[in-house]
Parts: structure tokens; sequence; C-alpha cells
């Protein structure tokens, strides 16, 4: 076991690193030391201590793992949760644990936390998400290593742990809340592993096995999503991601789920169980014009693409003054009143209106997901995106689509169409000219 340990050291952590091992006093951390002390000639070593305030024997256990350091030599630092936690006790006390533990490697500068998770912590995890319903992503359980974190004992069974403590007559303190069966983990611990174990003695390995089959296919999703943003079914320009919607429909969804989280969410963030579950309907409706909110992002299915874009866009807004001369980025936006006019203008970037509500201001924005008006022409409201589909306006061209506004009523879909209850008629005595233009 020592052998294996030094040589799972060796393969992932630098020599002369500082480690910081995360003691609680249980065998486990206690083997871990052990283990550690055999290769502190080639480390630096400090001691992390959280203390959870979660049962009267915390003091003692605090106590015990600061004696324990000071018999490796070793410095010893200790933090302690004093929230008051009454909900999701299990995930948030564990959220607290690692967010202390990594103040503590901050404060001293260490490199790595060692923590002494083994084999059948594993399969009890894989085994909770499984019953979690919990993504595919989310089956390879524990990982490993994790940026700063490293598990060395990770595929250690737990009898060879109680061996090892035994054959070294290692002191150690049970923590008395791995008996309370409210935590779902500490009840498969107590009643379902056992049951398995009659079955198959080494229950883990078939666990462990799993874990290495799902880094697996993960890694072949991860190969095949490498290879869609290098491929001619990508591209990103003007700060949108465009996916070729003809090929993407017949991905495997866990392509699909992988290419979206790829651009949509940082490395270490995953989807929820909801979300998966709405992006599968979402994609099997595969509806032109739909959309999909994630985040900053919105996915929407344009006529041959699918594209994925910050939604900033949409808070664009800006107020104009009558005969002033708006210069925006991307084009330039001017109203005055003016006579009724002999000829009309042929071209799209210019429109006359029936001006008799409007007063010395309208504003130009964005196109909100909600917003409609009465398109000249027909009869009643519609949607205005769903308007820029139907004449069909691709996604990157809708993403600059505009409106301008007479306070809420929206006057004219820049560039397209006016609103009917602001269309000329022979007896308009207030009229504006309306000029948008692309730079």
């Amino acid at each position: 076991m020592q052998d294996s340990f030094n040589n799972k050291i060796s393969k992932n952590i630098p020599e002369e690193s500082h480690i910081l091992l995360a003691v609680s006093g249980g065998i486990d951390s206690v083997v871990l030391m052990h283990l550690c002390s055999k290769i502190s000639t080639n480390f630096k070593i400090s001691i992390a201590h959280v203390n959870h305030n979660f049962h009267k024997d915390s003091e003692k256990m605090e106590n015990f793992v600061q004696k324990l350091s000071k018999k490796y030599n070793w410095d010893f630092h200790s933090k302690s949760i004093n929230d008051k936690i009454n909900s999701n006790i299990e995930s948030k006390l564990r959220n607290e644990r690692y967010k202390l533990l990594l103040n503590i490697k901050n404060e001293i500068n260490a490199d790595y936390v060692f923590t002494a998770h083994h084999s059948l912590d594993q399969a009890e995890t894989i085994l909770m998400k499984i019953l979690n319903s919990s993504s595919f992503d989310g089956l390879k359980g524990i990982r490993e290593k994790k940026k700063h974190i490293f598990r060395p004992m990770l595929e250690f069974l737990k009898s060879d742990i109680i061996s090892l403590a035994k054959k070294h007559n290692l002191k150690y303190l049970d923590d008395p809340t791995n008996n309370d069966e409210k935590f779902l983990r500490n009840f498969l611990r107590k009643n379902i592993f056992p049951k398995l174990k009659t079955i198959k003695p080494n229950i883990e390995k078939p666990f462990l096995s799993f874990s290495e089959r799902v880094s697996e296919v993960n890694s072949l999703i991860d190969y095949n999503t490498d290879n869609f943003f290098k491929s001619d079914l990508y591209d990103f320009k003007d700060n949108i991601h465009f996916l070729d919607r003809y090929n993407f429909k017949d991905y495997p969804l866990l392509l699909k789920l992988n290419i979206i989280k790829r651009i949509c969410f940082s490395k270490n963030e995953s989807f929820s169980k909801n979300l998966v579950s709405e992006l599968k309907e979402f994609f099997h409706k595969e509806k032109t014009g739909s959309t999909k909110s994630i985040g900053d992002f919105l996915i929407t299915f344009d006529r041959k693409d699918i594209t994925v874009s910050k939604r900033e866009f949409l808070g664009f807004s800006e107020n104009v003054t009558v005969d002033e001369e708006k210069f925006f980025k991307d084009f330039t936006f001017k109203w005055t009143f003016e006579k009724m006019p002999k000829k009309f203008s042929k071209g799209s970037n210019t429109e006359y209106i029936d001006a008799t509500n409007v007063g010395t201001d309208l504003t130009i924005r964005s196109v909100k997901s909600d917003d409609y008006f009465y398109p000249l022409g027909m009869n009643g409201k519609k949607k205005v995106s769903k308007y820029l589909v139907d004449n069909k306006i691709s996604f990157l061209d809708k993403k600059n689509t505009f409106v301008v506004c007479n306070g809420e009523d929206i006057v004219w879909v820049a560039g397209h169409q006016i609103s009917n209850n602001y269309k000329l008629s022979k007896n308009s005595k207030k009229i504006a000219k309306l000029n948008f233009y692309r730079n």
C-alpha cells in the first residue's frame, strides 16, 4: 500500500511541494498522515483540521489532531464552522469544509490539499449520484485530482486501510456523525453496502471500474467536441457562435450538451438535471425562432444555424430628441417633423409616420422577447420576433434589429415595417420623418 501511495505521489506531485493534509482524526485521515510521513523528506507537510462544531466531540477531535501533528512535527492549522446549518446539512458542511481548507491553503501558501477519500467513498458517491439522477458527467463520482485538491487514496480499499491502521497500531477517533443515518451517505454505508458485500466482497471495485468507463466516455465526447469546434460546422463572428443546424440535429444528446456547455459554462460548471431535460425538449422540437436562455446566453434556432450569443445586446436603449442626429456603433438615427412628402422613398432606411401623438422624444432600442406591434397592412398585433422569423430575417440580422418607440408603443421596426397605428392618411396634419442608416 505504501509503494502504491508513493508511486501515486511521484506521478502527480512535484518534489518539494508544500502539501496540506485535511485531517479529521478518523481512521482514513490518520492513515493518510502515516503514509505521508514516509515521503515527508521530499515535501513540506502541514495539517489542516476543520471543526464542524456539529457534535459534542468536535473539540476533542480537534485537540487529538493537534497532538498528532506535534508527533510528526508538522504545523497545525484549524478553522471552525460557526454558522448553524439546519437544512441540506451534508452538502452545506462539505462545501463549507472545502472553502475553509482552501482558505488555509492560501494563508500558508501551500501547493496542494490532500484528502483521505478512498474507494468506498467513491462507491457511495456514485450510488448517491445515480439516486439523485445526476448528469452523466457527474457519474464519474469523486475526481482524483481537481485543481489543487488531490486524493491519493481514492483507489484504496477500506479493508486495506483498516489493516494498515491495525498493523501500525495507529490511534484514531470515530466521528459520531458517521453513525447518523439521516445522512444518505451513512444510510448507504450502514444498510446497503454491507448487503452488497455479501454478494461481492470487494464491492468498491465495480464502482471504480464504472467511474473509469464514464471517464473514458467523457473523453470520447470531449474529443468529438474538440473536432466540432475545429470543423466547418462551427463559426464565431460578431460575438455569436454559429452551429450548423442540419448536422447538429443528428448528434447524440451528450455531444450536443457538451458543445453547449463549452460555450455557456466555465470548465468546472455543469448542467442541472432540470436544465438537461429542458434542453433535450428544446432540441427535440427544433422550431425555427424558438429560444432558450442559459445564464447570460441565448440559444436560438435560426433557419440554417443554431446560434448562441450573449444576451447583452438586449439591453440597448437610447432616447433621441427631434432634429437630433445620433451616431451609434453600428447605425445612425435621426428624426424630424416634416410636411407631407410629395414623393415617398422606396428604400427601407426612411419612413414617414403620423406624429399626432408624438412629443419631442423617441426611443430607439433593442428588440425584447415580448415585444409586439401592429404591422402596416395587417389586422391585429404580432410579436416582433415572429414578424422577423416570418420575413426570413437571420439571427445575425435580428441581433442588429432595433425598434423605434413612442413611450412603450412601437412605431417602427427600423428598416423593416412601421406600425399600422402610425400610418399616414390624407388627414394627417403632424408628420415625422424617421431615418435609420447602417454605418
